[in-house]
């Protein structure tokens, strides 16, 4: 079974994962990491094992690889603690790319991964290279195709972005292109 936590059409932007900066500031390609990380909620009865994520790339590194975990937040906010068996890396060449947004990623955990009713989680990407961009959608912004625009959010989630892996800045419009499967 498939938990679709965004909408099948994201909007025109891509989001860096590792976005470069200069020499001076901490974070980015070769500093720490600045990962991104959308927040949903498991609102089903007795909660699920998940088993799986797909996530939706524009654009990929050839040489280096990118991370996805689930990790708990706290307080609306992502914490430092890594769900049990929920990271999960995967070589360039097991990352799918598209124009449009339609292409899956799937990272397939090695055990199935328990997300407990009524709590609320986060997907966790990222990758020490500056390469790789993901789908989002945007409050406002306009669909892949030009002809609607995004009037609405998919999810009660929240993307979050991040300059050193351990402080958030919520993004209240915008939301991870994502689907958790069980």
């Amino acid at each position: 079974t498939t938990r679709r936590t965004t909408s099948r059409v994201a909007s025109r932007s891509v989001v860096n994962i590792n976005p470069p900066r200069d020499d001076n500031d901490r974070g980015g390609g070769g500093g720490d990491p600045d990962p991104l990380a959308q927040s949903f909620m498991v609102d089903e009865e007795g909660g699920i094992f998940a088993t799986s994520v797909d996530a939706f790339f524009a654009t990929k590194s050839s040489t280096i690889p990118v991370r996805a975990e689930i990790r708990t937040m706290v307080n609306g906010y992502p914490s430092q603690e890594l769900l049990p068996f929920s990271q999960k890396y995967l070589n360039p060449s097991s990352v799918n790319t598209s124009t449009d947004g339609a292409t899956a990623t799937t990272f397939t955990f090695d055990s199935p991964v328990f997300l407990q009713e009524g709590l609320e989680y986060c997907l966790i990407l990222y990758s020490d290279s500056t390469d790789y961009t993901t789908y989002i959608s945007k409050l406002g912004g306009t669909t892949l195709d030009g002809n609607r625009t995004v009037s609405t959010q998919p999810t009660g989630g929240v993307l979050f972005k991040s300059s050193n892996y351990r402080t958030w800045t919520p993004e209240q419009t915008e939301d991870l292109k994502f689907s958790l499967k069980k």
